[in-house]
């Protein structure tokens, strides 16, 4: 609808067979000290129970797939 903001769905990450290296992700997690949330990364290596993840400023960080998330077009 005109006015409307434009929304874009999230697909969470639920293991390593649905994220590729060089894949842009979403972190969804809110841990203190941590990056904040909705920061926008790339995935540099995929790993067992976690992703390693280039978030810009914030550094590269070892991520748990259950805080990403794939921005999907709506």
């Amino acid at each position: 609808m005109p006015g409307m903001p434009v929304t874009c769905g999230l697909r969470t990450v639920p293991s390593a067979r649905n994220v590729a290296q060089g894949q842009k992700v979403l972190y969804l997690g809110k841990i203190s000290g941590g990056p904040r949330f909705g920061a926008r990364g790339t995935v540099v290596r995929t790993l067992r129970n976690n992703a390693l993840v280039d978030l810009g400023k914030v550094g590269t960080w070892r991520v748990p797939y259950y805080f990403l998330a794939l921005p999907e077009a709506a």
